[in-house]
């Protein structure tokens, strides 16, 4: 039950946006084009849902984190960082904004340390996220950045086309920019392997 409020509340305090670079499933109800993903450290994954829920199965350890991402062609995207205790993830869906730009696309993503490993124990998830961390994103020699908020999170509208992804010093990726659309695109920042 703790679990559950806990839950309710980041979701209703995350002010934080996010969407798919991997096309997700489409909802099978009358929403056909919102997409529901999650994020477990490695790799996005596709989540059915129903009209007003949607379960998230995961491998995600007790104890460690997950995001979920969820997204639709011209409306703001939903970001929602999750503490696992094992069991799958149960939420309703939420309403999300339109997008009032028609001609910029979005792109958004977690700063996360992963954790995988364990003999006697098995640990896999997202151990912890940074906030305050500054992503940027270069076209045509031009910078945009974005900052993390408090749960590791960032989201920015991009004009479309491809752009250059840097994270610290080291250019991290390349995605494309299509307007409407979001694009996950999550950035690791270390890795803790237990033995």
């Amino acid at each position: 039950m703790r679990f559950l409020i806990s839950f309710i509340i980041v979701l209703l305090l995350n002010a934080s946006c996010a969407g798919t670079a991997n096309t997700a499933k489409n909802i099978e109800d009358g929403d056909n084009d919102m997409q529901i993903s999650i994020f477990d450290g490695s790799a996005l994954k596709n989540i059915k849902g129903s009209k007003h829920k949607f379960v998230a199965e995961h491998n995600i350890s007790s104890d460690y984190y997950g995001v979920i991402f969820i997204t639709k062609k011209g409306f703001y995207p939903k970001a929602v960082l999750f503490k696992s205790t094992g069991r799958p993830v149960e939420m309703d869906k939420p309403d999300l904004k339109r997008l009032k730009e028609t001609n910029v696309g979005i792109l958004t993503g977690v700063v996360y340390k992963a954790v995988t490993g364990g003999k006697i124990r098995e640990h896999n998830g997202i151990i912890t996220t940074f906030k305050d961390e500054l992503v940027t994103f270069m076209k045509d020699f031009f910078p945009h950045t974005a900052v993390t908020d408090e749960n590791g999170i960032f989201m920015i509208l991009l004009d479309a086309g491809e752009y250059n992804i840097v994270f610290g010093s080291k250019e991290t990726g390349k995605i494309t920019i299509e307007p409407g659309k979001t694009v996950i695109k999550n950035i690791q920042k270390g890795l803790r392997l237990i033995d």
